[in-house]
Order: structure tokens, then C-alpha cells, then sequence
């Protein structure tokens, strides 16, 4: 949860162009330069985000925020002791709004990208490596986020729309990423809307999170409505995939092992006939199989020709700690 310089935005803007209700009390026309929800990185001219978590309220951490330079907070109730210069953009939940709040301090970045969204228990990193390998066949420019690439599978709100900034300005133009249930149930993505939203499969993970399959499930569909993407891929050989399918309000493609057939796997590839293809993927074991149609069917749909498909899944390259090969 770090601090983020951000282009210089009137609160009244920044509220407007996140496009949340919320009561301004104070100044609407002060600037702000910076965003955190962390009050240690607070620096002159930053709003400070008040999420209330588990352990800790980010509204106890004001008074350090004020003193550190914080010209604005986003809080869920108004506090008469905090100084009048300071500006309170009052909402109902700063948690859910966060993510809109980001979008807009970042000029709404993913607007700029077309963006990938994989979300269920397992085969999220995997299918997004595959995907954007298929991407750069394409001769796209990809960000694959997840697993591997930072402290969390899906970063904070701040965090996610600073890099989403970060990879516009770099000049990329596909950003695929990993969704987690605990970041669609905490809005973290929530000012993105996803070109592609991609569902794998629903374990009996994270219940000690969630609580029970109907509420992890519930989680994982906040992906596929049409706030929050303009097509689905779902996986038609798992139960809740199929009922993704079935309650579909968004364009909704499946993908199944009933699409290929010939397959062969070993340790270091598999292989299979796919619309009369010949595709072959340099990673073995058999997970492989059902992450590589995911991200095929997910090449697909973004427009990615057959014959760059199949060329793209032979330059795939082994997921680390994936099936990975140890010689010995």
C-alpha cells in the first residue's frame, strides 16, 4: 500500500471524474498531488484513503496524515476535530469506492489498455502466462500481474490503477491479470472494465475467507456483469462455469475439453488438434491442457488469428514453479 504522486486534480474533479456520491466538506477546489491509504507515506498536497480492515482503521491514522501534510481524507463519516482547511470527501464506504477514486486520481489508465481478467481457484497464473505469450506472437505489448509479480495475487485499488498508469505511459497496450475473490469482494478492480473476463474453475479454497462455496462463488461473479467486463470466457467443463454460462449478461464464450481432441501429454509438452490445428505447447503435465484452451479461447475473443495461436503456443515457456523441470 504505497504513496503515489498523481497528476494535480480539484477534489471536485477527482469526485466528479470518479463518478461516486459523496458529500465534500471543505474547500472542493483544493489540489491534491498525491494518494495513499498508508498515513506513514503521507507527503504535503495527498488525500489519505480511510479503509476500515480487519485489524485497523485507516480513520484512527488521520491526525498523523494532518501532520504529515494531507490537504484531503476520504472517510465514511464526517469528523468535526479534523482541521477546516483539510477537505472530507464523505462517502458511504471508502472501500467500495476506492477503486473509481484511483481510476480517476490515474486518469482512468485502463481505459487506455486492453485488458485481461482471469479469475477462479486454480490456473489463473498459468493461463495468463499463456495468454500473453499469444499476445506478444501477435505482436502486442503485454503486462501479465499476478502471482508473480507482486505481495498479492491482485494489488490494492492505488497500487493496481498506479500500474495500470505506469504500463500506459511505458507504451504497453495489454495488461492480462490475475482477479482474486478477495479482490473482487474488496472492489479492488472496481473502475476497470475488463475487454475479456475469464473464468477457470471454482475449488474449495479461501472458505476460511468467504465462508461457504455460495458466498466464494458470489465473489467470483462479481466479475461478469457488464460494470465490469464486455466478455466472458467460462469454463463449460466446471459446474459454476456452466452456470456463468447459463445466468450469462454479458457476451459468454466456453471453452471444454469437448473443443480439441488427439491430445498427448508428457512431462515437457502437450499437444492437441484444435480446429483441425496441430497446437503444441513446450510445458508439460496435464493442467496444461485446460489452461491452454482457456487462454486460446481468450486469443480468440481479443482477435488473434488461428495461425498466430498455434505459432504462439509453441514459443510458450514454462510457468516458474509451474511443472517446472528440475534436471538432475
Amino acid at each position: 500500500m504505497a504513496r503515489h504522486s498523481v497528476p494535480p486534480l480539484s477534489i471536485d474533479s477527482l469526485v466528479m471524474h470518479a463518478d461516486i456520491v459523496a458529500t465534500i466538506v471543505g474547500d472542493k477546489n483544493v489540489v491534491v498531488t498525491g494518494i495513499t491509504q498508508d498515513s506513514r507515506n503521507v507527503e504535503p498536497g495527498d488525500i489519505l484513503c480511510c479503509v476500515r480492515g480487519e485489524s485497523f482503521d485507516g480513520h484512527q491514522f488521520i491526525g498523523e496524515a494532518v501532520s504529515r501534510g494531507a490537504v484531503a481524507v476520504l472517510v465514511d463519516h464526517i469528523d468535526e476535530s479534523i482541521d477546516p482547511s483539510v477537505v472530507q470527501v464523505v462517502v458511504t464506504d471508502v472501500r467500495q469506492v476506492l477503486g473509481r477514486i484511483a481510476s480517476a486520481a490515474f486518469r482512468h489508465p485502463a481505459s487506455s489498455l486492453k485488458m485481461v481478467g482471469i479469475t477462479g481457484t486454480n490456473g489463473k497464473t498459468s493461463t495468463a502466462s499463456i495468454l500473453g505469450t499469444l499476445i506478444e506472437a501477435h505482436g502486442g505489448s503485454v503486462y501479465v500481474m499476478g502471482t508473480l509479480t507482486g505481495a498479492r495475487t491482485t494489488p490494492e485499488s492505488i497500487d493496481l490503477h498506479a500500474q495500470l498508469r505506469s504500463c500506459v505511459d511505458a507504451g504497453i497496450d495489454h495488461v492480462v491479470m490475475e482477479v482474486s475473490s478477495h479482490a473482487l469482494e474488496h472492489h479492488r478492480v472496481d473502475g476497470i472494465v475488463f475487454d475479456v473476463a475469464v473464468f477457470t474453475n471454482l475449488g474449495h479454497d479461501h472458505l476460511d475467507f468467504h465462508g461457504s462455496m455460495e458466498n466464494y462463488f458470489a465473489a467470483k461473479r462479481r466479475l461478469f456483469n457488464s460494470e465490469q467486463a464486455r466478455v466472458a470466457v467460462v469454463n463449460a467443463d466446471d459446474t459454476y462455469g456452466q452456470q456463468l454460462h447459463t445466468e450469462a449478461v454479458i457476451p459468454t464464450s466456453t471453452y471444454s475439453l469437448a473443443n480439441i481432441s488427439d491430445v498427448v501429454v508428457t512431462a515437457s509438452s502437450v499437444s492437441f488438434t484444435w480446429k483441425s490445428l496441430d497446437v503444441r505447447l513446450p510445458i508439460g503435465g496435464s493442467y496444461a491442457v485446460m489452461n491452454a484452451i482457456a487462454a486460446i479461447t481468450s486469443a480468440s475473443e481479443l482477435g488473434i488469428p488461428d495461425g498466430r495461436i498455434v505459432s504462439g503456443c509453441a514459443s510458450v515457456q514454462t510457468v516458474p514453479g509451474r511443472f517446472e523441470s528440475v534436471p538432475n
